[in-house]
Parts: structure tokens; sequence; C-alpha cells
């Protein structure tokens, strides 16, 4: 039996011993649909910008380029947050990496006060963490986000969807 919904009609058919339930939307109703819950949708959107805005006191921060680089790179409204800046995987992992030869994590001018690495040197991953300043602040900072945060945060959306899909509702 197929069991189809267009324009809120409902038909049914049966096929032998196999049973088949299908529900299509109408081709107005879908795209509604998608308009607010699907990639791009108004609640994708609510998502990506509450969890950037909530989750900076978790990425680490020096000059606050990491954070930054999450607001120019992050595909908002698809589900994708991406914090892009050379050193974002390193403080991802938390652990020091170092140059292969010299096994120091950055060579350091003190007359200008600033630190580099060997161009096209591949670093090493070391077991010392890293340390950071900020009570939150650290590695991995999504799965610390999400231990702290993602309960509370799963009912805000919930109760967002809710009146998304009631005044959608409203709308039809």
């Amino acid at each position: 039996m197929a069991i189809r919904l267009t324009n809120k009609k409902v038909s049914a058919t049966s096929q032998g011993q196999e049973i088949t339930a299908s529900m299509q939307w109408s081709p107005q109703f879908k795209q509604q649909l998608d308009g607010y819950f699907g990639k791009g949708g108004r609640l994708q959107i609510l998502v990506d910008s509450l969890i950037l805005e909530s989750i900076e006191p978790y990425v680490p921060r020096d000059s606050g380029m990491l954070m930054a680089s999450s607001k120019l790179y992050s595909q908002i409204g698809q589900g994708k947050l991406i914090w892009r800046t050379p050193y974002a995987l390193y403080h991802f992992h938390g652990k020091l990496m170092v140059d292969p030869d010299y096994q120091i994590g950055a060579f350091h001018d003190p007359q200008s006060g600033r630190f580099w690495s060997r161009r096209g040197v591949r670093k090493i991953l070391t077991d010392k963490d890293l340390r950071y300043q900020g009570a939150k602040r650290g590695p991995n900072w999504p799965d610390a986000w999400k231990k702290d945060n993602l309960q509370e945060f799963e009912s805000k959306i919930q109760n967002k969807a809710g009146v998304l899909w009631r005044g959608m509702r409203q709308g039809v």
C-alpha cells in the first residue's frame, strides 16, 4: 500500500504483499518547509549564528583572529562553522608542535618581539599541552561548548522551531 499526501489529499494503492508508505508534499509546501528548516533556511541560519555567538568564550584567543576567521569563513545557514587560520588546527589539538630539527615551537626575535617558523618545514606534534588563558578557552572548543551548552541550546532551538512551524502552518 502506498500512501501519498499531495495538497492535503491522501491516496492509497497496494501491490501484492509489500506495503509501502510515503508522503509527498505539494511543491509549494515543500519549498516553504525547506525555507524554514532546510539548508539555508531560517532555523539553520539561527542555529549557526547562535552557536558562533555563544562559542566565543571557548575559542583560544590571543589577537582575536581565530574567532574573527570563523565569522569570515563559516557558511551560515549551511551548518558549517569554520575556523581558518594558519594555527587553527594547532590550537584545536591543544598540543605543542615543534620544528623537527630544533625541537622548539617557534623562533623569536627579542628585538622586534616577533615569532616565526621556518617556511616549508612541517612541525611535529608533541604530547605537551598548550596553556590557555580564560576559564573555558582551550583545545577542541566545539566539544567543550557542546558539553556545557548543548542541552539548553537544543531546548531553545526546539522552542524556536515550534514557533516557526506554527507561523508557517498559519500561512498555509
